[in-house]
Formats: structure tokens, sequence, C-alpha cells
């Protein structure tokens, strides 16, 4: 590959890896911002395989329209004159919460609020400015950057219910059965952002159990697990934790969207009560509501101390 994105000031620094859709990984830097970026790179080779190619391009198109505190910035998307498609975002060093979890152990209450918090934020900025759910919200999609930042990355299967660029893919399982709403599990095509909320639930089960949800050893199973049976008491897992806190998560798994917290606002306020920044008041003092944005303290330990790239799973190849 060239130094330099053809037509792009991007100058590529070292090749870094492969992505989870087989796009290549590269570390660049960006002399206008004057600091690092990831850049994908999707080959001509892959962009016959229709469904990759819509996957990708739909997944940088809706990042690239997103702008918020917790969701990883996106520069630039596009294509190069030899036909590779790309899409640039800021490079952030820290840990996927797959990593930290494994790291530091499960979180505390008050640690798993905190963290939920700024992530559920994100996805009410997404549905209510763009219309955009995520399908993919698990620790392998929430980055814990060195400044101890949650954010959301990988839309490389979100879907907006205002553009038409889903079409092909209506009906289509996709996500991580692990992660998955009984919404996607049936492949519903009108999925909302109650599905989104559902799979955050399962993220905030996991980071307060130690384990996720539900596990099986096949996807048919976990599919069938998602869509019928309820996971095993938190209690039972995490039983420091408060009835309230239990009672919250519960409510996010809900098999039955409509049991859900009608808005992320309505979810963001009990959990703002949970961690006694809030009064008992069915007002969002929104205020006060970004002043919480996370600052994780690590257990038993500093994140910084410990430092990975962007992307989960990567295969680390040579330059």
């Amino acid at each position: 590959m060239n130094s330099e994105l053809t037509g792009y000031e991007y100058e590529i620094l070292e090749r870094h890896g492969t992505g989870r859709l087989g796009e290549e990984l590269y570390i660049g830097f960006d002399p206008n911002l004057n600091h690092q970026v990831m850049i994908r790179m999707l080959p001509v080779s892959m962009i016959s395989d229709a469904e990759t190619y819509q996957r990708f391009m739909q997944g940088a198109k809706l990042t690239a329209a997103l702008q918020h505190p917790n969701i990883l910035v996106a520069y630039k998307a596009g294509e190069c004159e030899d036909g590779n498609i790309f899409l640039v975002t800021r490079f952030e060093e820290g840990l996927f919460l797959n990593d930290y979890l494994t790291k530091y152990g499960k979180l505390s209450e008050a640690e798993a609020v905190n963290l939920i918090i700024p992530i559920a934020d994100a996805l009410n900025y997404a549905w209510e400015s763009k219309k955009i759910i995520h399908r993919n919200i698990c620790p392998e999609t929430i980055l814990i950057s060195k400044d101890d930042r949650p954010l959301l990355t990988d839309f490389g299967i979100a879907k907006s219910r205002d553009a038409g660029m889903t079409e092909t893919l209506k009906g289509v399982i996709m996500g991580n059965p692990q992660y998955m709403s009984p919404e996607q599990v049936r492949a519903d095509r009108q999925l909302d952002f109650q599905s989104d909320m559902y799979c955050l639930g399962l993220v905030f089960y996991e980071i307060l159990a130690g384990h996720p949800a539900f596990n099986q050893d096949t996807p048919a199973k976990l599919m069938e697990m998602q869509e019928n049976r309820k996971p095993l008491d938190i209690k039972l897992k995490a039983p420091w934790i408060s009835n309230r806190c239990a009672k919250a998560i519960n409510r996010m798994l809900e098999k039955k969207k409509n049991k859900r917290y009608a808005t992320w606002t309505e979810l963001m306020v009990e959990l703002k009560k949970l961690n006694g920044t809030m009064e008992a008041t069915s007002e969002l003092n929104m205020t006060d509501l970004t002043a919480s944005r996370m600052k994780i303290s690590s257990p038993g330990g500093k994140i910084r101390e410990f430092a990975t790239m962007m992307l989960t799973k990567l295969k680390k190849n040579g330059v």
C-alpha cells in the first residue's frame, strides 16, 4: 500500500492487522489534525462480495454522521483511485471492555452504572438525532480509552430507520448471538432503540456477574435463550448490588420490548438515582447527567498501565 492515500492527506505509518469484516487496518497520521488515525481499508478484491461491501459502507456512513463524546470519532469515508474503500477514525489507546474485565475482574455497582450511563447517552443520541441503532452492543465494541472514557465503536452492522441503505440486509439475522435481542433473533424488520437497550442490559449483567448472561455451545441454543429464557437472577451472581440495580437490569432484559424502559432518558434517570447523584424525581437534570459522564477508576490498578490499540481480536501482522 502507498504511504499516502491517493487524494487524501493521510500518511500510512504501519499495518495493524485485520478487522472483523476482513478489512485491513493501518495506523496513519493526519498532518492537518496533527495526530494519529486508524484507517480501515476494504480491498478491491472484497468489493465483489456485495454483503461485505454494503456492511462496510453502511457502517462508515453511519459512523461518520455521529458526533458524540462517547462515540469513537470518524473523520472520513471514501474511495481511493485504485478502488479501495476506506474509513478513517480517531486512533485511541485503551482497553476494550472484554479485555478490561479479563484484567481487572467484574465491576462494583457504582463503576458499572457509571460505565452504562454514557453508553446509554450515546445510543440515545444516535437514535434521537439519526434514528440509528447499533445492533452489536457487546464488550468487544465498547472501548475504555486511555483517559478512562467509554467509547462506543464498530457501527459495522448499524441500521438507520431514515435511510434506505439497509434494504438488502432486511430480514437477515445479524449480530453476536451472545449479545442479541429477541427481536434480532426473530429477524424483525422494525427494530428500534429498545433492541439496543436489551443488548446493553446484557452488558450491564455481565460486568457485574463476571460472565455473560447466557452461555451455550451453539449459536442456535444461544438465540433460543435470548428469545425465550431469563438469565439466572443477577442477585445470585452479584449479591452485593442493590435491589434497585437488579430491577433496572431485569427491566432492560424483558423479552417483550414494551416492558422495557420507554425511552433512553427514562433509563438514564433510573441509573442516576442508583449512583446517588440525582434526587428521586421524574425529571432528568441534563446538566447533572452531562457532568456525570464517566471517569472509571480501575479496580485494583490504573488502566493507563495497559494500553491496546483500537480494534479487538486483531491478528497482529508485520508492516
